[in-house]
């Protein structure tokens, strides 16, 4: 019995022992974490000055704070949880020969390449700020679905790209969303980094360059960017950037070796992955609905001051 139970303390040890280096894995170069050190510390050293003490009503309290940690957490850390989410979430657990087609040639790829690439070109060249995230695995539903709806099919020198991201053009602030080789909207938001992110980028790097390397980390779509300053073209993948400058045929060869990588073509998206877009998208009409009826709210209390007047 005595070699069983010193087993099973060990078995919990290791257990306990990976949970930790998951947690600390997943938290790693967040702002997050030095808060979590601080919190558990504090709550620790306050219950164990408590009990010293014999005070019940704090010890009470302190074991009630520990025990609304795991909410804490997730106020905290939300953004740590969506990246591992997107990362986990966005790939079936049981991939099968029935939901996985086999390796593809690449024809797509190099057709969506031979799209963008003179559209682009004309982007550096005029200094046209412009953000394209191209779909992957991942499903960009959750962002585009927030933009102004284009389903414009990219065609070979067609003028869509100038078009959309025209200074004039209502949809020129914000990124598209291409789908294979459709733009399925255009005016979207990207996540943008919280301070503790993308802390390896350039400073001289502006809002777009941001927003595309979060988006790269969240997801795996394939980002790019054309600088409006400098005209510059850079390609976010994986959360790094690569800037291409302004070199056509690298350009096509970065393009392409990125879209290459997602060789597998996942027919049905995970469940899991569904509920968590389902869940967002019911967060932001919640958040648009509460904004409309404070709007509407303001609007009553100025007629109503106007009338007294």
């Amino acid at each position: 019995m005595a070699v069983l139970d010193i087993a099973r303390h060990v078995f919990e040890i290791l257990i306990l022992w990976m949970l930790i280096y998951i947690l600390l894995w997943i938290l790693r170069g967040s702002r997050g974490l030095r808060v979590l050190v601080g919190v558990m510390v504090g709550l620790l050293a306050f219950q164990k000055l408590a009990s010293w003490l014999s005070l019940p009503v704090l010890v009470y309290l302190s074991r009630a704070t520990i025990s609304f940690m795991p909410i804490f957490l997730v106020v905290v850390f939300r953004d740590e949880l969506h990246r591992v989410m997107m990362s986990v979430l966005g790939r079936p657990f049981f991939p099968s020969g029935d939901r996985i087609q086999e390796t593809r040639e690449g024809e797509k790829e190099y057709e969506l390449t031979s799209l963008l690439v003179p559209a682009l070109r004309r982007l550096s060249m005029s200094n046209t700020g412009a953000l394209i995230a191209i779909e992957q695995e991942v499903s960009l539903a959750y962002i585009a679905d927030f933009g102004h709806p284009v389903q414009a099919r990219l065609l070979h020198d067609s003028p869509l790209l100038d078009t959309i991201f025209y200074e004039g053009s209502p949809m020129h602030d914000g990124g598209i969303v291409i789908r294979d080789d459709v733009v399925v909207a255009a005016g979207c938001q990207f996540p943008m980094p919280d301070n503790g992110g993308v802390k390896d980028l350039s400073r001289n790097l502006g809002m777009r360059h941001r927003a595309a390397v979060s988006l790269s980390e969240q997801t795996d779509a394939v980002v790019l960017v054309v600088s409006e300053e400098t005209g510059r073209i850079s390609l976010a993948h994986e959360g790094k950037l690569t800037v291409i400058g302004n070199d056509v045929e690298r350009m096509a060869f970065e393009l392409n070796r990125s879209l290459q990588r997602a060789k597998e073509v996942v027919i049905d998206r995970p469940i899991l992955m569904e509920l968590h877009r389902g869940f967002y998208l019911l967060g932001q009409r919640i958040r648009r609905s509460l904004g409309m009826m404070r709007s509407r709210g303001g609007k009553k209390n100025e007629k109503g001051e106007k009338r007294n007047k």
